[in-house]
């Protein structure tokens, strides 16, 4: 439990999570058994798995409003869909051209780092 705990306060100081969702992570690393944080097996793989989506969504959000906050970006780049699991984002959907793609992206690639972000966006 406390490798979990020290795991998402280094992501906080990274900027990747933020205090109402550190809040949240303890709360489930609490609630879970001893056994599935120490034992190797099943249980183990179930609690480290619910536990480690909080930063994920949290990388995913950061990155969604980034997004929606850009004036300039159309109302197609506005719905793009961004999923992360294990720190890894994906983006799909359709923007507008090569330029737009190519912002959508590096905002991703800002928030997430140069080797996680993977592209499946399509220009109208």
């Amino acid at each position: 439990m406390h490798k979990i705990r020290k795991n998402c306060v280094t992501l906080m100081s990274a900027g990747f999570l933020s205090v109402s969702s550190l809040s949240s992570v303890a709360v489930l690393a609490d609630q879970a058994p001893a056994s599935a944080m120490s034992s190797p097996g099943p249980t183990s793989a179930v609690a480290q798995t619910q536990v480690a989506s909080a930063p994920d969504s949290e990388l995913a959000r950061m990155i969604e409003r980034t997004i929606a906050n850009d004036t300039s970006l159309s109302r197609d780049a506005h719905h793009v869909k961004v999923t992360a699991v294990d720190g890894k984002v994906s983006l799909r959907g359709e923007v507008k051209d090569a330029a737009e793609k190519w912002k959508v992206e590096s905002v991703a690639t800002k928030i997430a780092g140069p080797h996680s972000v993977n592209s499946a966006l399509k220009e109208k």
